[in-house]
């Protein structure tokens, strides 16, 4: 590592510094020089940061999903109730009570 200008040592951390197989060879050139175990920390923290926010997005999306399927079938067995009072010749009023449709819904129902 001796013979490494700082531009070469720079070059070997931001080539290799997420390639885990050139590990060793990274971890010899950020031992050198302290500038590089600074970015290397602030690489990390970064990164970590990065699988936060990844993994905060997917729970997110999960949870969107989940509450769009709930709301989908509450609003399935609605239209499905609107029919079976219709059939009975429940007043459509009464049908917007009871399933919380809207009157348009209703009527198409």
């Amino acid at each position: 590592m001796d013979k490494l200008t700082p531009l070469e040592m720079w070059s070997i951390f931001f080539k290799f510094a997420s390639d885990v197989r050139q590990r060793d060879i990274v971890n010899k050139v950020i031992a050198e020089k302290e500038e590089l175990r600074m970015a290397s920390t602030l690489l990390m923290e970064i990164s970590q940061d990065e699988r936060e926010r990844a993994h905060y997005r997917s729970r997110r999306m999960y949870e969107t999903d989940r509450t769009s399927d709930e709301l989908t079938i509450k609003y399935k067995e609605a239209l499905r109730i609107a029919r079976n009072m219709k059939a009975e010749n429940e007043p459509n009023e009464k049908i917007v009570r009871f399933t919380e449709l809207t009157l348009s819904e209703v009527e198409n129902a």
